[in-house]
């Protein structure tokens, strides 16, 4: 699974569609030219945020054993994705 994580760290920018309580889609893009993370939703303001923070979680695993692999950069600006 790293290895396809380190697939998608040559892209630009990775789409992350997620569904927030099977009734609403919003969409995180990890951007890895400016080393950001940028979250696009309307309604931004209705839902608790664990899906995103599970989302988050998840790339902040792969992203940690890349580093310590030195297979990534460490020139990201924050590496906690979830604080």
């Amino acid at each position: 699974m790293t290895n396809i994580v380190q697939k998608y760290m040559e892209y630009d920018m990775i789409e992350l569609p997620i569904n927030a309580s099977n009734m609403h889609w919003y969409l995180a893009i990890v951007n890895t030219k400016k080393r950001e993370i940028q979250v696009l939703d309307s309604l931004c303001w209705k839902f608790v945020r664990e899906d995103l923070a599970i989302t988050l979680r998840g790339v902040q695993f792969h992203l940690d054993i890349l580093k310590s692999q030195n297979l990534i950069k460490d020139d990201w600006k924050d590496v906690d994705l979830t604080e």
